[in-house]
């Protein structure tokens, strides 16, 4: 009894530190607290020589402690698996909010250089608008358009725009086109949102940033840099503020995706559909010619203005 024990040990022992280690070598993010799953079939089995022994003398008292303590094992073994598994789970949250937070601060560093510059440029286009205006009054109008085309090529220059009224997904576009930029991506956006949605900041911020790492990725995937391509579209369609992303995809994308997700992928998918419920929407994606649509509808009260 005590050799068959010893020899199933060594064979748990042996089947997880295997798949622990290919599992690591595949996904560098694999968390280690799954090592205490291994123990509880380990501690049901030491246990069972202690219940063999109880049995052989005849000792009820015995017995009984025995299963108590197996139980007790389980338990505190049950609650380390789950509190490690919590601890895991917040530290990844508390990663990513100190990565969005030093974006946001590079952001702010970035835009108050961004506003003096501005500002002084904004200062030289009043003055020179004023005299044009001054000109037309006076029915001087020679050479007004050619000062006008000239202007208007000097504001386009400084690339100062915003991609919508809505400051949280305002910022999050910036910060994506900028990782397409580095990446070679093309990146076309089409998004009609305001201020006021209805929809709360925080889930905005979710769906934008789930559907653009996702895409992101994708295209990265894609050798022929000419092809990675990625458009958002937002904006209303009846009572419902659609958000569509297309993304191009290698000739494998799908198969790689249903075979082995990447770590993370199904959680945001999960983040996805749980918004989308919350607001009484529906959330889908599907593939074609090459392509990535990811769809999300959510229902907005009628006495929002979701759009500007």
């Amino acid at each position: 009894m005590k050799a068959l024990m010893m020899a199933d040990i060594l064979q748990v022992s042996a089947v997880y530190i295997i798949t622990f280690v290919l599992m690591k070598r595949k996904y560098a993010d694999f968390p280690f607290y799954n090592i205490f799953a291994v123990l509880f079939p380990v501690s049901q089995l030491l246990l069972l020589r202690y219940i063999e022994d109880s049995t052989e003398y005849n000792n009820v008292v015995l017995v009984a402690v025995t299963m108590i303590s197996g139980l007790l094992v389980d338990c505190v073994l049950m609650w380390v698996l789950f509190s490690m598994q919590q601890r895991g789970t917040l530290q990844n949250d508390i990663d990513n909010r100190e990565r969005e937070l030093a974006l946001i601060r590079q952001k702010q560093e970035k835009s108050s250089n961004e506003e003096l510059l501005l500002e002084t440029m904004k200062e030289e286009y009043s003055r020179e608008l004023k005299e044009i205006y001054d000109l037309y009054e006076k029915k001087m109008s020679g050479g007004l358009n050619e000062r006008l085309d000239r202007l208007e090529k000097k504001i386009k220059s400084t690339k100062e725009f915003t991609y919508c009224g809505n400051v949280v997904v305002d910022v999050i576009l910036k910060e994506k086109a900028y990782m397409c930029e580095c990446g070679n991506i093309d990146f076309e956006t089409d998004v009609r949102l305001g201020e006021t949605s209805g929809i709360s900041n925080l889930h905005l911020c979710s769906v934008f940033t789930n559907l653009l790492n996702n895409a992101i990725q994708a295209c990265s995937d894609i050798d022929d840099r000419s092809r990675r391509h990625i458009s958002v579209k937002c904006d209303m369609r009846g009572d419902y503020l659609c958000v569509v992303v297309r993304n191009t995809v290698n000739a494998q994308a799908k198969k790689q995706m249903r075979k082995a997700p990447r770590p993370g992928h199904g959680y945001g998918l999960r983040i996805l559909n749980d918004i989308a419920e919350k607001y009484n929407g529906k959330f889908g994606y599907k593939w074609a010619d090459g392509e990535f649509q990811a769809t999300m509808q959510m229902l907005v009260p009628k006495q929002v203005k979701a759009y500007e």
